[in-house]
C-alpha cells in the first residue's frame, strides 16, 4: 500500500509541476500572438482543464501525503514534528504546499472567473490583437504561475532531502 501511495504522490506532483512548466514554456509565450477570437475560445477551456488537473493533484497530494506522514512515518506527536530535522523539513514542505494551494485557490476562484468574463467579451465583439486587459491578465497569471513553479521546485528539493534523511 505504501508503494502505491508513494507512486500516486509522485504522479500528482509531476502532473501539477509538469503542467505548470508546459504552460510557462509553451502556452504563455504564444498566447498573446493568437488572434483574440481564437484566444477567447481556447484560453478559458485550457485554464479550466489545467485547474481541474491541479485540484485532482491537490486531493491526491493531501491524501497520499497524510497517509505517508501518519501511517508510514508515524509522526503522531508534536515532538516528532518539532524535535527532528526530518520534522522541520516536513513542516517547511507543508507550509510551502499550503502557499501553493493558496495560489491555486486564487487562480481558481479569483483570476479564472475574471478571465472567463473578459474572454466572453472578446467572443461577442472584435477586440484588438494587443488587448491591454488581456496583456495585464496574462502577465499577472504568468507571475503567479512562475511563483507556483518556484515553490513547487522548492518542495521537490525538500522532498528529495527527506528521502535522504
Amino acid at each position: 500500500m505504501s508503494l502505491i501511495m508513494h507512486w500516486l504522490h509522485l504522479v500528482a506532483v509531476v502532473a501539477w509541476i509538469g503542467g505548470l512548466t508546459y504552460i510557462l514554456l509553451v502556452v504563455a509565450p504564444v498566447a498573446l500572438s493568437i488572434d483574440p477570437a481564437t484566444r477567447a475560445t481556447i484560453a478559458p477551456r485550457l485554464v479550466r482543464r489545467f485547474l481541474t488537473l491541479v485540484w485532482i493533484s491537490v486531493v491526491l497530494l493531501l491524501g497520499t501525503g497524510l497517509y505517508r506522514v501518519f501511517a508510514v512515518q508515524q509522526m503522531w506527536t508534536a515532538t516528532a514534528w518539532f524535535s527532528s530535522g526530518y520534522g522541520h523539513i516536513l513542516l517547511t514542505k507543508l507550509v510551502l504546499s499550503l502557499l501553493l494551494f493558496g495560489i491555486a485557490g486564487h487562480l481558481t476562484f479569483a483570476s479564472y472567473p475574471k478571465l472567463r468574463a473578459h474572454m466572453e467579451e472578446h467572443a461577442m465583439s472584435p477586440a484588438p490583437v494587443a488587448c491591454t486587459t488581456c496583456i495585464r491578465m496574462m502577465r499577472k497569471a504568468r507571475r503567479m504561475l512562475k511563483l507556483a513553479w518556484v515553490i513547487g521546485l522548492l518542495i521537490i528539493l525538500l522532498a528529495a532531502r527527506l528521502r535522504g534523511a
